[in-house]
């Protein structure tokens, strides 16, 4: 399918990719992690975060893909950047606490991981 992908392409696949990540992660906090008894309240709170910040990520990526229909990459820039913090912004609430330890930090990485990806197909086509 990428094999004869143009630049612009590769770059909605991997944008679709973040966003089906983001959706992923999403859904596991609130269909998982939120259900499980085992968090203290901080950490509840925490995830709690998390899911907000990944709830407004997923409609952010959804505008980075009519910005690359729009071919605006400058605005797809800057929208990716700002979905790309929901996962720095998640891990940093649960290093405020001293010894406290993310459930999220593998998927944070990947969804960070996921956004430097699109957004380096980003900075190409700007």
């Amino acid at each position: 399918m990428s094999a004869n992908a143009s630049l612009e392409e590769l770059g909605v696949i991997a944008v679709e990719l973040a966003l089906s990540n983001a959706t992923y992660i999403n859904w596991y906090i609130s269909n998982k992690l939120l259900q499980e008894k085992g968090f203290d309240p901080y950490a509840k709170a925490c995830l709690k975060d998390c899911h907000e910040l990944y709830s407004d990520a997923i409609p952010e990526l959804k505008d980075v893909l009519d910005d690359f229909k729009d071919k605006d990459y400058y605005k797809a820039n800057i929208e990716l950047s700002a979905a790309m913090e929901a996962s720095t912004t998640c891990e940093d609430g649960y290093k405020e606490r001293k010894g406290e330890v993310s459930p999220l930090a593998k998927e944070d990485n990947n969804f960070f991981q996921l956004c430097a990806i699109a957004l380096a197909f980003t900075n190409m086509l700007h």
